[in-house]
């Protein structure tokens, strides 16, 4: 009993194959069908998407020669020249209808541009926010302007933004380039030291000037007091610069102390130049 169960379970396994290939052939017929009926009914896009499921299905010059007259019909000239492309490559088709595969993607080749990618095989590419497959691709797409994405399997990324004009080839290299980092940003001048000199300086100026006004009114109030001058403007004047001469030399302290501090409390700039010679070298570095 057991011979013949082992018969029948090696010539199931035996036909299925032919029973995949027979249900492959007929998934194609219908889908080709389905094609036909679209294409008589001028929905062109649905008749070129169903030859290319029976294409599919069961690979067929025929079937792609089909879709490519759809779409070429439908005005997608890119769709139309790629499935030329393809059922001329899978060769097969009658003489008649190889003829005008070859006439027909001449006459679209002129129309459209063409991409030739190259670039590291393991980057994933995008063209058009659309992915492709691995590099090196050769794509054809519609005349003008086309977005560019690689990303490395390290992460890099790499746009471009490609101008293709009608029957031209452009070819692109997205190969990352190691980009030279930018030079350290200068360092940044205080101003505080500067300022804190300024300080001291105007301090400076205003104890000389308190002095000068205070002399100047020392010298008014001895004349008011031991001159006999006892006029109110000489007293007047005496008290001014009296008062002048206090104004001006706590400014100038106050100015040259906060000058002071602030010339101490200025950080350093630190400056280095190194220089080489045929036998030397010497490094020099500048507080």
């Amino acid at each position: 009993m057991r011979m013949p169960v082992l018969y029948a379970c090696l010539l199931g396994v035996a036909l299925l194959p032919r029973v995949a290939r027979a249900d492959d052939e007929k998934t194609a017929a219908q889908h080709f069908r389905e094609g036909q009926h679209a294409f008589e009914g001028h929905d062109y896009k649905r008749a070129a998407e169903e030859f290319e499921a029976a294409n599919r299905a069961k690979p067929a010059s025929a079937a792609l020669f089909s879709a490519a007259l759809a779409w070429e019909l439908g005005g997608d000239a890119v769709s139309a020249a790629n499935d030329f492309a393809a059922a001329l490559a899978a060769a097969g088709l009658e003489a008649r209808d190889e003829t005008t595969a070859k006439g027909h993607l001449a006459a679209l080749d002129a129309k459209i541009g063409h991409l030739e990618l190259r670039g590291p095989v393991s980057a994933r590419v995008t063209l058009d926010a659309r992915e492709q497959g691995p590099l090196p691709l050769d794509v054809r797409v519609t005349s003008g302007d086309h977005t560019l994405e690689l990303t490395t399997t390290a992460g890099t990324t790499v746009h471009r933004v490609v101008t293709v004009g009608p029957g031209a080839t452009a070819r692109v290299d997205l190969t990352p380039t190691e980009e030279t980092p930018p030079p350290p940003p200068p360092p940044t001048t205080s101003l505080q030291r500067p300022l804190g000199w300024i300080s001291v300086g105007a301090g400076a100026v205003g104890i000389v000037a308190g002095t000068i006004v205070g002399a100047l009114g020392l010298a008014a109030r001895d004349e008011f007091v031991s001159g006999g001058d006892t006029s109110i403007a000489l007293h007047d004047e005496a008290i001014a610069k009296r008062t002048w001469a206090n104004v001006l030399l706590v400014g100038g302290g106050l100015f040259a102390a906060a000058g002071v501090v602030l010339v101490l409390t200025a950080p350093h700039a630190h400056a280095v130049t190194v220089g080489v010679g045929p036998s030397n070298a010497t490094l020099r570095v500048t507080f």
